[in-house]
């Protein structure tokens, strides 16, 4: 039997992330209580967990690249589910925030607004294109692009939240942005290898 064969299948990792959502939900209404204050914990959670997701599925190659074989395999063979968790957790997080502004009567700002819109056109985007026949029908460089693109303006999106949240979330915030650094590094040291390796 393969490691492969092994291998949760994406549609169970991605299950697993809905599960892990509303689970988090349910904590941030029961810590928090089934009002606006339960629903502002439940979007907090939501995003920071949406986060956990994105950085498993968005590292896993340049992890493997840097460090092949063993369980970096297992986890790049994962991606796709990955990738699958984190955007059904992102939706939960946006049913949860569109709660906690409902019950709050607070409204977003156009640039969150705007930035958020097309961060989620990205993510639905993403989501829809995370199968073979998708691959095929954009061609593979096209599909490449795609996700390239929407995993440096997601990575950007999250980097700006928590420089943001420094002050009243320095833990999280700093656990989160010294992650993305690393990953940040790692795919630009992939790029300029990659460049010098060509112009050699």
């Amino acid at each position: 039997m393969t490691d492969q064969s092994l291998c949760p299948p994406s549609n169970h990792i991605a299950l697993v992330g809905t599960v892990t959502g509303l689970a988090a939900v349910g904590a941030g209404a029961v810590f928090g209580g089934p009002d606006a204050s339960g629903a502002q914990l439940a979007a907090r959670w939501t995003a920071r967990l949406a986060f956990i997701w994105f950085m498993f599925a968005w590292s896993a190659s340049v992890v493997h690249a840097r460090w092949p074989g063993g369980w970096r395999l297992y986890w790049l063979r994962r991606r796709r589910g990955l990738g699958l968790a984190f955007v059904a957790v992102h939706l939960i997080h946006l049913a949860a925030l569109a709660v906690a502004m409902q019950l709050s009567g607070r409204a977003l700002d156009l640039p969150h607004l705007l930035g958020g819109g097309i961060a989620y056109v990205f993510v639905v985007a993403m989501a829809a294109t995370s199968n073979d026949r998708a691959i095929r029908a954009l061609g593979l460089a096209n599909w490449r692009k795609l996700h390239a693109t929407g995993g440096w303006l997601l990575a950007t999106i999250f980097s700006l939240t928590y420089m943001g949240g420094l002050a009243n979330k320095p833990i999280f915030s700093a656990l989160a942005l010294a992650g993305l650094g690393g990953v940040v590094a790692l795919k630009l040291a992939r790029a300029v290898c990659h460049k010098a390796k060509a112009a050699a």
